[in-house]
């Protein structure tokens, strides 16, 4: 999920084992009965306190075996904490290069930072 604040930060995740000074976006999977956008602010909410709100599916891809449903959301401009599926949790500008290329968090990154640009 892309979480961002009306000015324009984003949400950073980290979980334990990731390379060094790599951060990631919020994740998770969509529970039996659940939505795509239900599951995005659902699991905003378990990593990272914040309450999310009008979420919207921006596209859908793949990686693998997995179906990836790329969601954005929006979130308050406030001191996030980290939940008990991630270690640390970052509110800030979007920067392409927290991200490691292969992951597909990055294209999200961009597409964002390509949105300030425009």
């Amino acid at each position: 999920m892309l979480a961002r604040t009306d000015n324009g930060k984003i949400l950073y995740t980290r979980q334990p084992g990731w390379p060094k000074g790599a951060w990631g976006l919020v994740s998770g999977y969509v529970e039996a009965g659940e939505s795509a956008e239900q599951a995005s602010l659902r699991e905003v909410e378990e990593e990272s306190g914040l309450t999310a709100r009008e979420p919207r599916l921006v596209r859908t891809s793949s990686s693998g075996e997995l179906l990836l449903l790329w969601v954005e959301v929006h979130v308050q401009d406030a001191a996030p904490r980290a939940g008990s599926d991630v270690e640390a949790v970052n509110l800030r500008r979007p920067d392409a290069g927290l991200t490691p290329e292969d992951w597909p968090a990055r294209a999200f990154v961009e597409a964002q930072l390509e949105s300030f640009s425009s």
